[in-house]
């Protein structure tokens, strides 16, 4: 049985090797992985060079740290927010927008084929 737990153990560690092998420099990363229908883990990852205890934070620090206080604290809300907004793109089939800018491209899906 403790095998089983070691494999699982090891797949995890290589599998987020692999994911921090791919992220690029000077950027702050929030990666969502669906585990099933109704969970998901998160990863955080900062590749600046910043030190936010040296140095003032930058805009991305505070929406980075925004943005993980309010899916602390704030879970029932965020998930509300995401279903009304994909009704809302669903319905009128147009870009997401905060305020007044479009949103755009920034959500960019990427299909790697199918899984094997």
């Amino acid at each position: 049985m403790s095998d089983d737990g070691d494999l699982f153990d090891k797949i995890t560690e290589m599998n987020r090797m692999m994911e921090t092998a791919s992220l690029l420099p000077d950027r702050q990363y929030i990666i969502f992985n669906a585990v099933d229908e109704d969970n998901v883990s998160m990863s955080v990852y900062d590749t600046t060079d910043i030190n936010p205890d040296d140095t003032e934070p930058t805009a991305s620090d505070l929406l980075l740290y925004g943005v993980l206080e309010m899916l602390e604290t704030r879970m029932d809300d965020v998930l509300e927010l995401g279903i009304a907004r994909l009704e809302m793109i669903r319905s009128e089939s147009q870009q997401p927008y905060i305020g007044t800018t479009s949103l755009g491209d920034n959500v960019v899906k990427v299909d790697f084929g199918k899984k094997h």
